[in-house]
């Protein structure tokens, strides 16, 4: 899962420095797992089936796993909008990635897949954690519940 061995991972790079940001965050206390657990021969933003194969064949699997290992009351991180188009139940509604940044938003457990709340981290160098000093003040606080 995001070669998470290689500390010059493109796709761990940024996932670190925004846990980094986050107190009490670190690689040796998250759960990371890939919602779609085969091998696509096509990129994901690329993949016009990517959503449709999460949701259905997926996603199922990654909310019976997670509520195995973990009460309810666990938050999931998630790291990019592909994944937040997948899990939320009203997939063509789900909210611009700006927007939860900007009022500090968490996609409530009733509105998506894996009924527990949901927390955008994402990954894309836009969304540093450096930039929104005041979202990441919001995930420090409602992951210290």
């Amino acid at each position: 899962v995001f070669d998470l061995d290689n500390p010059n991972s493109p796709y761990w790079r940024g996932i670190s420095r925004n846990m980094q940001m986050i107190n009490g965050l670190s690689i040796n206390n998250v759960h990371v797992e890939n919602v779609c657990k085969n091998y696509f021969t096509t990129e994901t933003s690329k993949n016009k089936y990517w959503v449709e194969i999460a949701r259905e064949n997926w996603i199922p699997f990654l909310k019976e796993e997670l509520d195995k290992r973990y009460s309810s009351e666990v938050p999931v991180l998630i790291t990019t909008e592909f994944i937040l188009n997948a899990i939320t139940i009203e997939s063509k509604t789900t909210i611009p990635a700006s927007t939860i940044y900007k009022e500090c938003l968490v996609i409530k457990g009733e509105l998506n897949l894996l009924n527990r709340d949901i927390i955008a981290f994402y990954r894309h160098p836009y969304y540093s954690l450096k930039r929104w000093p005041e979202y990441s003040k919001f995930i420090s606080n409602r992951l210290s519940k």
